[in-house]
């Protein structure tokens, strides 16, 4: 492969689009960086939403479908159609990032932890992904969590490109990872090359399935939306001495240890602790009330854009990761050291 070229690739996802995920919020950053250095990045995910299942229909259909031939268009370089986008508010992309994102089917809810992960299950998405992949030839394959069973494992059981297998260790992920060992050996194997997300994961990763990985974090895009004084005013946020902590995701366990913790010792030198809660995320994990004697010193903001998290992070004076191996801790640590925010461990 000409490593100088530009590529058309196509990230798979494991869990569902329209479902908040920080492995979602990495793969949509990465593909803008990919988009932004003349690369042709295709996703290919799950979906939830009513207008993603609309489009799956059109795009896939038996005799009328268009999705191979839409693909080809953008590969050669014109704009993706209105189909081949985003909805608007489905996602961490937008229909003006002019990146396509092709659903495949509904996700599954998986239960683990104290907490639920939408994963796309490859019950009525096979045929589709293998047609799309013989069709759509893409020049690499660059899979998130490709052993988890969902979307990524199936496009890695498909694949008619190189592959490469990025591997987040998200807990549903290490579950499945534990328990399939045996199985998921020769799968393994299909990777053309296979990163970790931190050198922790790494070590995890060559114990369970031995082989090179090298050691990419995930970064964050926050960098691009630093400053803003007019922002920070009208958010009205708390003088610095605060510590903030970011709602995401399914985070309904890890608030309520954070509840626990700050009730038996709350930190020194802190006045307030400042709970920043995802706008899509709280629309379907709303967290418990704050007990009655933390309530002075515990507020609540809500925000739905990096320009208002970035602030928000500024203005603080450290950050609380999440609590019990949360999804979101990686990329908390990763908008923290951006944004110059100390952190602090649960």
């Amino acid at each position: 492969m000409d490593v100088d070229k530009h590529l058309y690739l196509a990230l798979v996802t494991p869990f569902s689009w329209s479902v908040p995920s920080a492995v979602n919020q990495h793969v949509a950053e990465l593909a803008l960086e990919l988009r932004a250095r003349g690369h042709r990045p295709v996703l290919l995910v799950s979906s939830d939403a009513p207008l993603d299942q609309e489009r799956v229909r059109v795009l896939f259909h038996r005799t009328r479908g268009q999705v191979i031939s839409l693909l080809e268009a953008y590969r050669q370089g014109e704009e993706p159609t209105a189909l081949l986008l985003p909805p608007v508010g489905v996602g961490p992309l937008n229909p003006e990032d002019r990146i396509p994102v092709v659903p495949m089917g509904a996700s599954l809810p998986v239960r683990l932890n104290g907490s639920v992960a939408s994963l796309g299950l490859p019950v009525d998405v096979t045929s589709r992904l293998e047609r799309l992949l013989v069709g759509a030839q893409f020049d690499l394959l660059h899979v998130h969590e490709p052993l988890a069973p969902s979307l990524s494992f199936t496009a890695l059981r498909e694949a008619r490109s190189p592959v490469v297998g990025t591997f987040h260790l998200t807990p549903v992920a290490v579950a499945a990872y534990e328990m399939g060992q045996a199985v998921l050996d020769r799968f393994f194997l299909r990777l053309d090359a296979r990163v970790a997300t931190f050198p922790a994961g790494q070590e995890i990763m060559a114990d369970l399935f031995p082989g090179q990985y090298e050691v990419i974090p995930c970064g964050s895009g926050l960098a691009s939306h630093l400053g803003g004084e007019a922002l920070e005013r009208e958010l009205s946020l708390p003088a610095r001495s605060y510590a903030l902590y970011v709602y995401r995701g399914d985070a309904r366990r890890s608030f309520r240890a954070l509840m626990r913790a700050l009730a038996a010792s709350f930190p020194a030198g802190i006045r307030q602790v400042l709970v920043a809660l995802h706008r899509p995320s709280l629309a379907k994990w709303v967290p418990r009330g704050v007990p009655r004697r933390l309530a002075p010193r515990v507020r609540f903001c809500e925000f739905d854009s990096a320009r208002e998290l970035a602030a928000l992070y500024r203005n603080a004076t450290l950050t609380i990761l999440p609590y019990l191996g949360d999804e979101w801790l990686a990329t908390t640590a990763a908008e923290a050291a951006v944004c110059g925010c100390p952190v602090v461990g649960p």
